[in-house]
């Protein structure tokens, strides 16, 4: 199967999707403007599932929040144009922004919603026809699968809150399963050196930039944010994504040769996003 590179497809300016609203106003009954270019039929299918009586044949995505921002100013009059940003760290920064037409998700990002043992029940009916509800269950939960994952992603989400906090050029560390988790012990742990290379290069950074600042006092302040029942809300949910991605497919045989985007998507797909009814429900006020 030959691979299409996003990256490298022409792509229309920020502004001009912006304006294609206007070009959409007969299809769409609202125009939804979203960050990410590349997630627009992934909010189709999110958005048409929560407002399903609205008429809906696209969604904008601006390429980064900033643009979503500037787009919300220049429209603030109109009921007809909503616009959704991740909530990223922006709460516990204390930069959300604040605007009548700007609707933030109340979790890290859209895929920190996804995350249903229903839709896990679907995928997995999806490849295997004639398995019952019950022995997936038996085989896969959940809440379990949180239980077993909460020190290893409580090991790195702080490190990516420093990131934010203090603009740090080493970025998020890219995590894959099969190197960094061992599946050998409950909870899982991670093996190998490559988080603590990770971490002590954060901290070699951190002092290079703020000599002056406290390095552990910062990173014991991160930690508050990913305390058991945070980590749905404040974990990078591609994480989380990809984390519970390769779970089900060493314990339920799944999703073996699925992309991370495609999973994501056949996830959205099967959700009953009853942790989305905030932002329908807020929106729904909006336009009412």
């Amino acid at each position: 199967m030959v691979e299409i590179d996003l990256t490298t497809v022409p792509r229309r300016s920020s502004t001009a999707k912006h304006n294609m609203g206007v070009l959409f106003d007969q299809f769409n009954e609202l125009n939804f403007y979203v960050e990410d270019e590349f997630k627009e039929n992934f909010y189709l299918q999110i958005l048409r599932k929560l407002f399903p009586t609205i008429q809906l044949d696209k969604i904008f995505g601006l390429g980064g929040k900033a643009k979503v921002i500037d787009a919300a100013k220049s429209t603030l009059m109109s009921k007809k144009d909503i616009y959704i940003l991740d909530l990223d760290f922006d709460d516990i920064l204390g930069i959300k922004e604040n605007l009548n037409n700007i609707f933030y998700l109340n979790r890290y990002s859209i895929e920190n919603f996804l995350i249903e043992q229903e839709a896990i029940r679907n995928i997995t009916k999806d490849e295997k026809t004639t398995v019952k509800n019950d022995d997936i269950d038996q085989t896969f939960n959940v809440d379990k699968f949180s239980i077993e994952v909460c020190s290893f992603v409580k090991e790195i989400s702080p490190a990516f809150l420093m990131v934010r906090k203090f603009e740090l050029s080493i970025g998020f560390f890219d995590v894959e399963t099969n190197r960094d988790m061992d599946f050998d012990v409950t909870p899982h742990g991670w093996k190998g050196d490559n988080l603590d290379d990770y971490k002590n290069s954060l901290k070699t950074e951190f002092l290079e930039k703020y000599p002056d600042l406290n390095y552990e006092h910062e990173y014991e302040w991160c930690k508050q944010f990913f305390e058991d029942h945070l980590l749905i809300i404040n974990t990078p949910g591609k994480l989380l994504m990809r984390l519970l991605k390769d779970k089900i497919k060493k314990t339920l045989g799944v999703v073996k040769y699925t992309s991370y985007e495609s999973f994501n998507y056949r996830m959205g797909n099967h959700c009953d996003l009853h942790s989305l009814h905030f932002l329908r429900d807020d929106i729904s006020a909006f336009i009412a």
